[in-house]
């Protein structure tokens, strides 16, 4: 199976073979004959499947090739001599579905999808209508029976189907089933407070996915579902590791911004002691909060204890123009750093590096002038790039700049330093030149050279 895998991928990788019959994924059948036979066998058989792990390792391939098939590359048109032949994608069925929720794990899944680039799968309205109801069947069997499965599979495989659910276009009818049995799962305290835990795998992805999908659905205003999430036993340690923005959005859909919305939000906050909880859930619901009164309130709560805020609590709150650092806290901010890089030398390692975090929120909050001096951190620059840019950047070695990096490209995006890596670009060009070579240049560093680096006649040189 695998090695028929390989022979579809350059199939459709290939452009200048001749794929009769309009698809360039016909090695596809071959793996899906033994495929479903396997998968018939425990269906007619009634065999109990869950938790075997070498029937993953059989589907891998077959679940690989039903997405290497429907990437944007499998409906490329071919040529030959003067004619053009289109292809199509493969066409997902319903078996294809049901053997793809159930024998992957959403973090596989998701890196296949992400791999080769899908954006849709080619599947009909009838398919789209069989997902929506597995999806339906899946949540109402979660709640009624309270039993999730060996390793919590129940909530995988419901990953799975939402993550199917991203790649198809939803008709108003299958909206309707996804938002009421979204509304039937979360509804649930028990429920939701398994799923809003950390103790299952997959539950980082699970919640991107299913954030991604409900953005596209209606929901009923209901704050007492919200409310009962975050009473949730582990909800505040769920909150600190997965994507906050993602939890957010989630939250966002069930609540509405209005003077109801915020008396209710400023008690559930207000009546929280413990800090970090008390900030986690300002930053969940600090854009729906209306009113001058209250919005100064935790403006001046967050403002007094900047150096105390989590990373992202402080480019949540800067960027969106709730937080204002004075200078003290700056001061306080930027000595904590180096208090932690003593830490470090002393041996209190940790990671991820609370320092290079740290100190990556500090150039942000620099180059957008919301601190005006970071050279007390001069101390820290010796092998740190960034930092020496930002403390000297006419002495700078730019041969040290590499636009793969993000933080290079932040600086980029601010003319005031764009101007600095023009004025050197001698020094970086041949660095970008030969990772374009080796076909490593991502989309940023090539932008970078031929819209700002590289004049009219220079391009042509290239």
């Amino acid at each position: 199976m695998y090695e028929t895998l390989e022979k579809l991928k350059k199939d459709i990788g290939d452009r200048n073979t001749i794929h009769f019959g309009g698809t360039s994924s016909t090695k596809l059948y071959e793996i899906k004959r033994l495929a479903i036979t396997q998968y018939l066998f425990y269906y007619n058989n009634h065999i109990l499947y869950q938790g075997f792990g070498d029937l993953k390792d059989f589907f891998r391939p077959y679940i690989e090739a039903i997405i290497c098939a429907n990437s944007d590359a499998a409906e490329k048109s071919t040529l030959f001599w003067d004619m053009e032949f289109a292809n199509e994608k493969y066409s997902v069925e319903c078996i294809d579905l049901d053997i793809t929720t159930k024998f992957i794990s959403t973090k596989d899944l998701s890196a296949l999808v992400n791999t080769y680039h899908v954006k849709r799968l080619n599947a009909d309205a009838h398919q789209v209508t069989f997902l929506a109801e597995a999806f339906k069947n899946l949540c109402h069997s979660i709640v009624t029976a309270k039993t999730y499965g060996l390793w919590q599979s129940s909530f995988s495989a419901l990953s799975n189907i939402v993550l199917l659910l991203n790649l198809v276009d939803l008709d108003e009818d299958s909206k309707e089933i996804i938002a009421t049995s979204v509304e039937e799962l979360l509804s649930d305290n028990i429920i939701a407070s398994v799923f809003f835990s950390t103790g299952w795998p997959d539950f980082r992805r699970s919640l991107r996915e299913l954030s991604k999908l409900c953005s596209s659905l209606a929901f009923h205003v209901n704050f007492e579902l919200v409310h009962q999430i975050i009473d949730g036993e582990n909800f505040f340690e769920y909150a600190v590791n997965v994507h906050f923005n993602s939890l957010r959005h989630l939250i966002e859909q069930f609540i509405s911004k209005d003077e109801e919305t915020t008396d209710k939000i400023q008690v559930l906050i207000d009546a929280t002691e413990d800090f970090q909880k008390k900030i986690i859930l300002l930053r969940l619901f600090f854009q729906q909060i209306i009113g001058d009164t209250i919005q100064q309130k935790y403006k001046h709560i967050l403002s007094d204890n900047f150096a105390q805020l989590p990373i992202g609590a402080i480019y949540d709150f800067t960027f969106s123009g709730w937080l204002t650092p004075d200078q003290n806290s700056i001061k306080e901010f930027l000595n904590g750093i180096l208090e932690l890089n003593r830490k470090e030398v002393a041996g209190m390692h940790s990671y991820p590096d609370p320092i290079e975090s740290k100190l990556e929120c500090a150039y942000l909050l620099y180059i957008i002038d919301k601190i005006s001096d970071i050279s007390a951190l001069k101390e820290l620059s010796e092998e740190r790039p960034h930092l020496q840019f930002l403390l000297d950047s006419e002495s700078f070695d730019y041969s040290q700049v590499d636009f793969s990096n993000y933080m290079w490209e932040n600086f980029a995006r601010h003319e005031k330093y764009l101007n600095c890596f023009i004025t050197h670009k001698d020094a970086i060009i041949p660095k970008i030149q030969k990772r374009i070579e080796k076909g490593e240049a991502n989309e940023t560093e090539k932008r970078i050279l031929y819209g700002f680096l590289l004049s009219g006649d220079e391009v042509w040189k290239i």
